[in-house]
C-alpha cells in the first residue's frame, strides 16, 4: 500500500501569478488573465527566444497590454507564395541591419505542383557579409534538394542580395503552378 503525505501546515498553495517578469518588461494579470502572445521575428538573439512584457515593442509589436507576455522566436523569416510557371516570384525576405557583420543564413523551401501532384524541397546555406553599408554574397547556392523523379523541367532557387535585405525567390517549370512555403533562420556577428 502507498501513501502519499502532504502536511497542511507551511509553505506551499495559495494565490495565483502576480507578475511576469521578462527580459524586457514586466506583466502583471488582469482580473486574472494574463495574455500570453507567440511570435516568430527577425530580430537577433543569439538564444533564439526573447521575451517580453507589458510593451508593444518587438517585431511585430505586441499590444502593449499590461497583462500581455509575448514569446518571440528570433533570427527567423518565413512566406509562402504560388509561382506559375517559369516566372520567379518572392517567396520571402529578411531585413538586415546595414552595420558591418558577417551573416549565417539556413533556408528551408517546399513547394506542391498543384498542376502534376509533384512534390520539391530544398536546404540551402546562404553566408554574407556587410561592410559600410554594402552587402557582399561569401557563398550561396549550397543545396540540398530532393523533388519527384516525375518533375520535368527546373525547379529554380535564387538568393537576392541588397544592402540591408536577403530575397528568397522560387519558380517552377512552364506550364506549372506550385505553391511554395518556406522558413529561415539566421546567425550573424558583428
Amino acid at each position: 500500500m502507498s501513501q502519499i503525505y502532504k502536511p497542511n501546515a507551511g509553505g506551499g498553495g495559495g494565490g495565483g501569478v502576480t507578475e511576469v517578469d521578462t527580459q524586457s518588461g514586466n506583466a502583471v494579470p488582469s482580473a486574472g488573465v494574463l495574455l500570453l502572445n507567440g511570435y516568430d521575428t527577425t530580430e537577433n538573439n543569439v538564444f533564439g527566444i526573447e521575451t517580453k512584457g507589458n510593451t508593444n515593442g518587438g517585431n511585430p509589436p505586441g499590444t502593449g497590454a499590461t497583462n500581455e507576455t509575448d514569446v518571440y522566436l528570433t533570427n527567423r523569416f518565413h512566406g509562402s507564395a504560388t509561382s506559375t510557371g517559369v516566372t520567379p516570384v518572392t517567396l520571402m525576405t529578411c531585413p538586415m541591419p546595414l552595420n558591418s557583420g558577417v551573416y549565417q543564413f539556413i533556408v528551408i523551401i517546399v513547394g506542391h505542383d498543384t498542376t502534376n501532384s509533384l512534390g520539391t524541397s530544398t536546404v540551402d546555406t546562404i553566408t554574407f557579409r556587410t561592410t559600410a553599408g554594402a552587402s557582399v554574397l561569401i557563398s550561396g547556392g549550397d543545396y540540398v534538394t530532393q523533388e519527384d523523379p516525375a518533375f520535368v523541367g527546373t525547379i529554380s532557387y535564387n538568393s537576392v542580395l541588397t544592402p540591408g535585405v536577403l530575397t528568397i525567390q522560387v519558380s517552377g517549370p512552364a506550364l506549372t503552378n506550385i505553391n511554395w512555403s518556406g522558413h529561415g533562420t539566421y546567425t550573424v556577428v558583428n
